[in-house]
């Protein structure tokens, strides 16, 4: 699934799933999507191309998969934090 990119409304909140494995991030997508108040502005299959593409449109909340080839989700984290603070 790829998530749609809807206007962004102050109260709707915006996350980006990052994790290799793909039903699971689809199964994400689709359950942010649907739920009232989220809308789901990017997946991801690694670190590396969630880092050059989040800082560009920052989500609110991004849902990091610790365990990841390359780049670890948790230096993902620490990358997001450092280039994108409010996320």
């Amino acid at each position: 699934m790829t998530p749609t990119n809807p206007p962004r409304e102050p109260s709707v909140i915006t996350v980006a799933v990052v994790d290799d494995d793909a039903e699971l991030r689809d199964i994400l997508a689709q359950w942010i999507e649907s739920s009232d108040g989220f809308a789901c502005v990017g997946c991801y299959s690694d670190a590396e191309g969630a880092m050059a593409r989040l800082p560009k449109i920052p989500p609110d909340v991004a849902l990091v998969d610790i365990n990841m080839p390359g780049q670890s989700g948790i230096d993902c984290v620490k990358d997001l934090k450092r280039k994108i603070p409010d996320t």
